[in-house]
């Protein structure tokens, strides 16, 4: 039982922070392609 659990709250972490930074790099570029760097 508590396997699982861990197993899916680390999963949820991993994609949740690898969806955190992407948005970052991305608002991050487009920033940038705004202000015409």
């Amino acid at each position: 039982m508590r396997m699982p659990d861990l197993t899916a709250l680390l999963t949820a972490t991993a994609v949740f922070t690898s969806a955190l930074a992407f948005a970052a790099k991305a608002d991050e570029v487009h920033v940038l392609n705004w202000k015409g760097y």
